[in-house]
């Protein structure tokens, strides 16, 4: 799982964007069945998220082909910080569940 930041930077939002780019296939190929439902997997956890989201790998696989498979009609130093953010995602953190001795 990856978690990927649900932020604003001056007019760029990236779950606008996250979720254009699951929406949206690549011009070259379009979808299939098994897309889809990824796509759709992708959608519901970006809809039910605030702040950040978290994504099942196969989900950030499919994700991640979607952004390097996309062609981009503007150029900005947003864009590349939503690129690096998406390409640089963490696991979670971790919960410690134990009890302190």
């Amino acid at each position: 799982m990856k978690v990927i930041p649900l932020k604003k930077i001056n007019e760029f939002d990236y779950r606008e964007a996250v979720l254009g780019l699951l929406r949206n296939p690549p011009r070259k190929r379009g979808f299939s069945v098994e897309d889809v439902r990824l796509a759709v997997k992708g959608i519901e956890a970006v809809e039910a998220s605030k702040t950040e989201v978290g994504l099942e790998d196969a989900v950030y696989n499919f994700l991640m082909n979607c952004l390097k498979d996309a062609e981009y009609t503007v150029a900005g130093k947003e864009l590349v910080q939503f690129f690096d953010d998406l390409e640089n995602a963490k696991e979670p953190a971790e919960k410690n569940t134990s009890e302190p001795k």
